[in-house]
């Protein structure tokens, strides 16, 4: 495993040959010990080679787009995964050179130009509106709306934070389970990117609003969206109370026949998760923001099984927002950025209020121009900057 390892640090050996020594590996007697370990180096040879092959020559926001769910989001992926194993083995020690190098070069020759490129095509938009692209705001029409006008029934399970990258590797995990066929397709995320306005955004609605308060929370047609209950109202009213909201949780905890009844009783089902989002968000877990990854996916299987086997035959999973996740965030990785003004919230990307002016590298949207009702301001700092917050 050492002369693997160094021999992976100093590109000595190939990614498809590690891949061969590993798998011969896995037949022997001490594998399943040092799985964790094996997996990590294996994965840190996977992007180390991605990145060395890489080519970030975006020409517009189209290309962008198609490229990312095209093929880079596996770089998020295997970036997730080595972190996932490494932290899992628990040997700081060993992983600490290999460690380094894959944060450093997956930051600086990665995540870094594709956000300062992506930054370039997005300064040049007049509104946060992306053509010929399926926006987030017409989730309900486009994935439950079409399917209730055709008297079938749909299932929504949401989970907070399940990035694309993840969720492409779940609907592999979907597609391996007996009698379940799966597809993936990408949305653009509302802006800017957090809980409330993505939880919004996935219901039925015409107009949102973000309010002034510190969460900040978000009205819909003038109603509250935050919690369960005010999404199930909302969803009850839009469905001539056929709908239900309810927390993962919950659900999980039902019998099969409880189950069956909610199937039977309601048309639509919006099912809420929260473990990515929880674990991440946290101070003292958010190195475990991988490890909850893996629990929320092997949960939406349990909840798709708990679902199909009461008679649900359309299930949509998706997500309020996604995240970037570095292992190691340098000094350089928050926003020089100082934002003046009559601030109501703010979070590492994103402030909201009213006449903010800006130094450094941040961007200023009006509500209109991110498709809100009302007359706030948001800011968000540029590229893969963050601000800086206690």
């Amino acid at each position: 495993l050492s002369e693997l390892a160094i021999k992976v640090l100093s590109r000595s050996i190939s990614a498809g040959e590690c891949t061969q020594v590993i798998r011969s590996r896995r037949r022997g007697h001490w594998y399943r010990e040092y799985a964790d370990l094996y997996e990590a180096v294996g994965y840190a040879a996977e992007l180390l080679h991605m990145l060395n092959t890489l080519s970030l020559d975006l020409t517009s926001i189209e290309q962008g787009v198609a490229a990312y769910v095209g093929s880079l989001y596996k770089i998020d992926q295997v970036y997730r995964k080595f972190i996932y194993h490494s932290v899992r083995a628990g040997q700081a020690t060993f992983f600490g050179p290999l460690n380094q190098q894959v944060c450093k070069l997956y930051t600086n020759s990665f995540l870094l130009p594709l956000g300062d490129r992506w930054q370039e095509l997005v300064d040049k938009l007049e509104r946060w509106s992306l053509p010929g692209q399926r926006h987030q705001t017409d989730f309900y029409k486009s994935y439950v709306g079409r399917v209730l006008d055709k008297n079938n029934k749909v299932y929504v399970i949401i989970s907070d934070a399940m990035r694309f990258e993840i969720g492409e590797e779940l609907c592999r995990l979907i597609r391996a389970e007996d009698k379940f066929e799966a597809k993936i397709e990408h949305m653009i995320s509302v802006l800017p990117s957090y809980t409330q306005l993505g939880m919004a955004a996935l219901l039925p609605h015409s107009e949102l609003q973000i309010n002034s308060d510190k969460t900040p929370t978000v009205n819909l047609n003038g109603q509250s969206s935050s919690g369960t209950v005010n999404r199930d109202k909302i969803l009850k009213s839009a469905t001539k109370d056929s709908a239900l909201a309810v927390k993962a949780d919950v659900l999980i905890a039902k019998t099969k026949e409880e189950v069956r009844e909610l199937v039977r009783d309601h048309d639509v089902i919006y099912v809420y998760q929260n473990i990515i989002d929880k674990r991440g968000h946290t101070r003292d877990t958010e190195r475990k923001a991988f490890e909850a990854t893996e629990e929320a996916m092997e949960e939406i299987v349990k909840l798709v099984r708990k679902l199909t086997s009461a008679n649900a035959t359309n299930v949509v999973i998706t997500a309020d927002h996604g995240f970037i996740y570095q292992d190691e965030v340098e000094e350089s990785d928050f926003s020089s950025t100082e934002i003046a003004g009559n601030e109501t919230a703010s979070d590492r990307r994103f402030v909201v209020g009213n006449q903010l002016k800006i130094s450094g590298g941040a961007k200023l949207y009006g509500s209109a121009e991110l498709g809100l009702k009302g007359d706030l301001e948001v800011a968000v700092p540029k590229s893969i900057n963050r601000l800086r917050k206690s």
